[in-house]
């Protein structure tokens, strides 16, 4: 599996495996400029949260790899010819250890990105529009966990710079995680409403948010059965919205009740804990 920092931003060539630039990391305020240029003279820092879920700042990767195409030449050409490719640096560590066969990016690298749309988890056309990025450089999105491809040898690679690496040949890679949401594991903060605080450059919280998407979307479907039946007229609507509503209560009260039967027992393991530790 691989962890890493996330927002720092590289992009290299396709076929060669060779940066075109030196990795911007994730405090370089050199896109300051950019971002006052995207708010069009506002001073509203939020004008893309609804999509992205983010602030404009030159934290996240968009602008720095805007400041790549504009200032690098000959990128922007090779980035619409399919030549140059973009990545954070698990992007980078997949691709040199696969040898150059695998171009991928899990959702918690992506959605600092402020190119990912987070309500559908994909790369977000109007993003890409705004910050003029060609959408072919971006790796694909893919699930933290899963296996995303094996480690190549070094002679399986078809350039010198493509990487692999001999004694690790085979193995699989089946992890990526940005280190904020991999620090969140590591805290074994497994349950609804468990929140970690990590300290070092910066201080980043994070919280399990458990199964409050789940209800949203039966939320969603609950409208949506009910406007096609509606529609469709196929049954008594009062009927539906009874069935429906029932539905959804007992999926949200199942889920509320195991995350909390999970919490409490925690709970009652932590005290348990204390408690000898005070008694020795």
């Amino acid at each position: 599996g691989i962890t890493n920092q996330r927002e720092t931003t590289l992009v290299w060539n396709k076929h060669t495996g060779k940066p075109y630039h030196h990795a911007i990391v994730w405090n370089d305020n050199r896109t300051a400029n950019i971002c006052k240029r995207l708010m069009n003279g506002t001073d509203d820092l939020n004008i893309y949260k609804s999509i992205t879920g983010l602030p404009l700042a030159p934290y996240f990767s968009g602008t720095k790899l805007m400041y790549l195409l504009e200032t690098v030449p000959g990128l922007r050409q090779d980035a619409e010819n399919g030549d140059a490719l973009f990545g954070t640096i698990d992007s980078w560590l997949v691709y040199k250890l696969t040898g150059g066969r695998v171009h991928v990016t899990d959702v918690t690298n992506a959605s600092r990105t402020l190119l990912m749309d987070i309500n559908t988890c994909t790369w977000s056309d109007y993003m890409l529009k705004e910050l003029n990025i060609p959408k072919q450089m971006l790796p694909k999105i893919v699930a933290s966990a899963m296996e995303v491809g094996n480690i190549a040898s070094e002679s399986e690679s078809e350039s010198d710079g493509l990487g692999g690496v001999d004694a690790f040949k085979g193995v699989k890679i089946a992890g990526i995680l940005g280190d904020q949401q991999s620090a969140l594991f590591g805290q074994t903060c497994f349950d609804y409403k468990d929140i970690k605080v990590t300290y070092g450059t910066g201080a980043f919280l994070l919280m399990n948010t458990g199964i409050v998407l789940c209800v949203c979307i039966y939320c969603v479907v609950y409208v949506y059965v009910v406007c096609v039946v509606y529609i469709y007229d196929m049954m008594d609507v009062c009927s539906v919205l009874v069935c429906c509503t029932l539905c959804c209560i007992l999926h949200t009260i199942y889920g509320i009740i195991l995350c909390n039967v999970c919490s409490i027992l925690s709970y009652i393991c932590s005290l348990i804990s204390s408690s000898s530790s005070s008694s020795s």
